[in-house]
């Protein structure tokens, strides 16, 4: 991968230094001695910003005082890069995050969904539907809920026609969906071109980031509800001693919490 650090003290030194070996690793610092030691250190630096990109991932190691400045100034030009900011205190970045909202490219139907192209809930092999209070759901809406948790609505989902049909039904009607790919089975599909794919998904983008209002943020409502029908009892099995977590039969928990947040984090981690 490609990974720029912007900051260069303590930690995104330490993260420079360990991800070094395994990636193309690329740093910037406002401070020209610090950039000097990185340097020093076998780091590769460059002398503004704006050079961290293009990148696969931007770690945001600067100062808290710095992060929205820093985010805002990458923004304009970071296309896909995935932003990862180490701030310890978080909502300064929230509140960014939902002024902004979230954008899920590349996701796949929930599980049995006949025309999806690898239909799957979590895990294919373990997972067989998922409900958040009786409301039938795949990942997407795992990830809406997720952002919805912290204000941010999710504005753009993109994968097949199957997973953007989802997502709208979730999610409501303003919500812009890219559709790259007809699922004819769970294996096979009609594709479009890697280059019109991209176009596309950037167009979408675009005009997702044009109506930050369009879509609501997800709550899946309070108290929440989460059940989960495994293909088999062993994973439900794993669960059963968990507090807030019940067996209802052989191959399948429920999970209850004040907030979806809480009935989620009891089981799933």
């Amino acid at each position: 991968m490609r990974i720029g650090i912007a900051g260069l003290g303590l930690i995104g030194g330490s993260l420079a230094l360990a991800l070094r070996s395994r990636h193309a690793v690329r740093g910037f610092d406002t401070d020209r001695a610090a950039r000097d030691a990185a340097r020093l250190g076998g780091i590769e630096t460059v002398e503004t910003l704006d050079e961290l990109l293009p990148a696969d991932a931007v770690i945001i190691a600067t100062p808290l005082a710095a992060v929205l400045g820093t985010l805002a100034a990458l923004g304009p030009n970071a296309g896909g890069t995935v932003m990862v900011d180490v701030s310890s205190v978080r909502a300064p970045v929230d509140a960014h995050a939902r002024e902004h909202g979230g954008r899920i490219v590349g996701m796949h139907p929930m599980a049995g969904t006949g025309d999806g192209v690898m239909n799957h809930t979590v895990s294919g092999r373990d997972w067989q539907n998922l409900w958040f209070n009786d409301t039938l759901v795949g990942e997407t809406g795992i990830n809406a809920a997720l952002c919805g948790t912290w204000g941010c609505p999710v504005l753009l989902v993109t994968g097949d026609e199957a997973a953007c049909r989802e997502a709208k039904a979730l999610l409501g009607d303003g919500l812009t969906t890219v559709a790259v790919k007809e699922g004819l089975s769970a294996l096979s599909a009609r594709m479009l071109a890697p280059a019109r794919a991209r176009e596309l998904v950037e167009a979408g983008a675009k005009q997702a980031v044009s109506k930050l209002q369009a879509v609501e943020p997800y709550d899946p409502g309070k108290p929440s509800e989460i059940r989960v029908e495994f293909k088999s009892t062993i994973p439900a099995s794993k669960l059963r001693f968990r507090a807030g977590v019940e067996l209802v039969d052989p191959r399948t928990i429920v999970s209850r919490g004040d907030d979806w947040w809480t009935a989620w984090r009891q089981f799933f981690f």
